[in-house]
């Protein structure tokens, strides 16, 4: 039989010792291991919901469009602005300026200014582009083609008169949101047909 004696005592409570240190290691490092994939499970959730009330906030803004969009008192300014008769901006502006058609001036600016916020709201990326091509391109292009000399004679003549040099000096340019808008749309449109050939 072995003789126990002090010195294999200690070099067993040495093992011991080594062994729990070991075993406690393993632990903790599991532990450890574990804490990080919860961690990251967490951050993955957190994204997941940060996106979906990112999609969630885009659908509510993108409604609140669409239902302006679709009124038909907003239909009607956008015919009203389609079917007007002129030649040139001067004809324009004789016809239906503010000065001598305030009525008609101002729904000219409802409809420009309602494109233009969609243009800031998607230069803010606070809405889709796909979305907003499915909902309201067609009409979009139809009266920028139709507004936009009149708003770019405007920029020219009417702002910068008002504002001066500061205005000029600044590139201050009047519904410049609503060109940004067609621009994105002209990209999309141009994405596709070079995606069709």
């Amino acid at each position: 039989m072995v003789e126990i004696t002090l010195p294999i005592i200690l070099q067993l409570l040495q093992t011991a010792g080594i062994l729990v240190g070991i075993i406690y290691y393993i632990t903790i490092m599991r532990n450890t291991q574990r804490t990080r994939e919860l961690s990251l499970k967490a951050q993955e959730l957190t994204l997941k919901a940060q996106e979906q009330a990112k999609e969630t906030r885009q659908a509510q803004l993108l409604m609140q469009i669409y239902e302006t969009y679709r009124n038909a008192e907003f239909r009607l300014l956008a015919e009203e602005i389609i079917n007007q008769e002129w030649t040139d901006y001067d004809d324009f502006w004789e016809k239906y300026g503010p000065i001598n058609n305030p009525g008609v001036w101002s729904r000219w600016g409802s409809v420009a200014a309602f494109f233009n916020g969609v243009g800031v709201l998607l230069k803010k990326e606070l809405i889709d582009i796909d979305l907003v091509e499915e909902l309201i391109s067609n009409q979009a292009f139809v009266l920028w083609v139709r507004m936009e000399p009149i708003l770019t004679g405007w920029r020219e003549n009417v702002v910068g008169n008002r504002f001066g040099d500061q205005a000029r000096s600044k590139k201050y340019e009047a519904y410049s949101s609503f060109d940004y808008l067609i621009q994105e749309l002209k990209k999309r449109e141009q994405e596709y047909l070079e995606l069709k050939t």
